[in-house]
């Protein structure tokens, strides 16, 4: 068995369920061996590069993993790299965003029904009841959830060729379909340039107006909960976990297609849990917190500090377990490179809760001031040459 997993940034918040998924299909041995892949979604390379040629008679299942959030989903640029896999093999994609959200991802997938002549066909030769006016040149890839429902359809489907309906990528090489957003709208943080603080706050608006009126009630009470919070992948988890165990990533799925949180460092360095990792846009945090009820905001704010100092080791954050309670009587912490993100969440949180909070906003605020004016002092400035 084949599976090549998306490696994309918005896919690290499902790698414990991939992990999962890919210790079931071992312990259910349903190959001999199972060979893993790393699919960059921006480049469209699969990594180790897979043999040109079947390394036997036997022909082996192929699984795409991903969450169809990457710049390779858009306009039909995996599409190529689809047909060229499925052309060898019975491959299917297993989309881990529920079906209600796929159509907010780069996957276009139709319903359609499926027979094979004989079990194990690859894809290109399957039999497909097209609709008038689709295309005879496509490869047919069944796109499943992640449910027992969709694989067994699909088992049934290679192992018996029997007919099945499922839905399915009609994948066309050198396909170029029409845009449901901007290229890379989730792989770049949103650019304040020469943006006053009038034109972020509308923006902001506008974002949390279109993911309020499309997003699940689930996925805003999650978005108002982190907005109390410094962000990175151990934190989000633990967030969501705590507060809605009965949901899994595809909360945080609905925030990133809303773009409404971005990664603020490179992929490589998502998954350090001593760092602020993830942010809002701009604006976001601050529209979000303002509307929270005080007293939840303190109590959330609190119980994530003891996490992110006992579980997480941050020292510059130990005092905050304090904070809400005595506003007053505990200093102010250091401020450095690494602590900044940390300390700018504290100041959204403190300017929000006013009242006895209002003096320390105002001294973190000047502090915070400070560092970035020595910042940029200390920093050698360019000269023509």
């Amino acid at each position: 068995m084949n599976v090549v997993i998306d490696h994309g940034w918005t896919m690290e918040m499902w790698r414990p369920v991939v992990r999962e998924f890919i210790d079931l299909l071992q312990a259910h041995a349903l190959s001999a061996t199972l060979k893993q892949y790393a699919l960059d979604p921006d480049a469209g390379t699969v990594s180790p590069p897979p043999p040109t040629e079947p390394e036997s008679d036997a022909r082996e299942l192929g699984i795409f993993i991903t969450d169809g959030l990457g710049s390779l989903w858009q306009h039909g640029k995996a599409h190529d790299l689809l047909c060229t896999w499925a052309a060898r093999q019975p491959l299917g994609v297993v989309h881990l965003l529920p079906r209600t959200l796929w159509d907010s991802s780069g996957i276009r997938a139709t319903r359609q029904s499926f027979k094979a002549s004989t079990p194990g066909q690859t894809n290109t030769d399957l039999q497909v009841e097209t609709q008038e006016g689709i295309s005879t040149t496509f490869c047919p890839v069944p796109t499943l959830e992640l449910n027992q429902e969709d694989l067994e359809a699909w088992g049934r489907l290679v192992v018996q060729g029997a007919r099945t309906i499922l839905y399915c990528i009609l994948a066309e090489p050198d396909a170029t379909l029409p845009a449901q957003r901007p290229d890379d709208a989730l792989a770049h943080q949103p650019s304040v340039t020469q943006q006053t603080d009038r034109d972020v706050r509308t923006e902001a608006l506008q974002r949390l107006e279109l993911f309020r009126t499309s997003a699940s009630r689930e996925a805003q009470f999650l978005a108002n909960a982190l907005s109390v919070l410094p962000l990175n992948i151990a934190v989000m988890h633990r967030t969501q976990e705590s507060l809605l165990p009965r949901h899994g990533p595809e909360l945080f799925s609905e925030l990133f297609i809303a773009q409404l949180i971005h990664p603020v460092v490179a992929h490589e360095r998502l998954r350090r849990i001593d760092r602020v990792t993830f942010d809002f846009a701009p604006g976001v945090r601050e529209e979000l917190v303002s509307g929270l009820n005080q007293q939840w905001t303190g109590d959330l704010f609190t119980a994530t500090a003891v996490f992110l100092d006992e579980d997480l080791g941050i020292p510059f954050v130990s005092t905050w377990r304090h904070l809400i309670e005595s506003p007053s009587g505990i200093a102010l912490e250091e401020i450095t490179d690494v602590s900044v993100p940390f300390l700018r969440v504290e100041l959204t949180v403190l300017e929000a809760l006013s009242g006895p909070y209002r003096s320390r906003a105002r001294r973190l605020r000047e502090a915070l001031a400070h560092h970035e004016q020595s910042s940029l002092a200390a920093t050698p400035s360019s000269t023509a040459p």
